[in-house]
């Protein structure tokens, strides 16, 4: 149940008329159709929500916990060019799965090329949570702080926070993962003011299912239908809720 109602809510397409893409996936093709240079980030995991139509090489994932150098030190100046160039050879002979495995691996260095030097040169002002959450947007607030140096003129993020599927004991498990989550968030808010990109920014939350009302023997909740969700930034209207 989780897995599917996850698959549908990255990829909101209700009519099934853009199988295999996500929400995010499909705003970054919007984009750089009307020209705009943009960048689509997943933290930690690749996710689904991020793909979209056109095949975009600015799709990457970073961990949390910083990038490491690709080949920091190879043992010869030519290491890394002979890669991409044993990795570019194509020929009638090559099968789809050896020209896919090519491609990526050419496409992963050059991304943790740019990745790495866009950290590397990019520190927050702001003292972030040491949760998981905490480390994933601050890891966001370094990339919005670098998108000069990555070359794009706007961005796509995708974090995530899991744990809130509370069969038992919700009231302990809720307010573990909100206090995680508040303070996470206001670190965050705090960094974007810091670099003045506060009212550039607008964070969506989105899950992919509600909890019952009632709750069960073991005081937690079940599987419901609908849900609550928050958006927020410095050109949000907030204050407003909606359905």
């Amino acid at each position: 149940g989780h897995e599917q109602m996850q698959t549908v809510c990255k990829q909101m397409d209700v009519g099934r008329n853009t199988t295999g893409t996500g929400i995010l996936g499909r705003f970054v093709d919007v984009l750089q159709a009307s020209g705009v240079t943009t960048g689509a980030v997943s933290i930690n995991y690749v996710s689904e929500t991020l793909q979209g139509k056109a095949k975009s090489s600015s799709n990457m994932v970073v961990s949390e916990k910083n990038i490491e150098q690709f080949a920091p030190k190879p043992s010869t100046q030519s290491f890394i060019p002979a890669i991409e160039n044993i990795n570019g050879a194509s020929s009638w002979r090559s099968s789809v799965f050896a020209e896919t495995w090519s491609s990526v691996l050419r496409e992963s260095i050059e991304q943790n090329t740019v990745a790495f030097r866009a950290l590397e040169s990019s520190e927050v002002q702001v003292e972030f949570p040491k949760s998981s959450i905490g480390k994933q947007l601050q890891t966001v607030a370094r990339l919005i702080s670098s998108r000069k140096c990555r070359g794009v003129e706007r961005d796509v993020f995708y974090v995530s926070q899991g744990g809130y599927d509370h069969h038992y004991n919700v009231n302990r498990g809720l307010k573990r993962n909100f206090i995680e989550l508040d303070e996470a968030l206001a670190a965050f808010v705090a960094e974007l003011k810091e670099q003045d990109h506060y009212d550039n920014v607008v964070v969506v939350s989105s899950s992919e299912f509600g909890r019952t009302i009632i709750p069960d023997s073991r005081g937690g909740s079940d599987h419901g239908w609908g849900g609550n969700n928050f958006m927020f930034g410095g050109q949000v209207k907030g204050g407003q809720i909606v359905g």
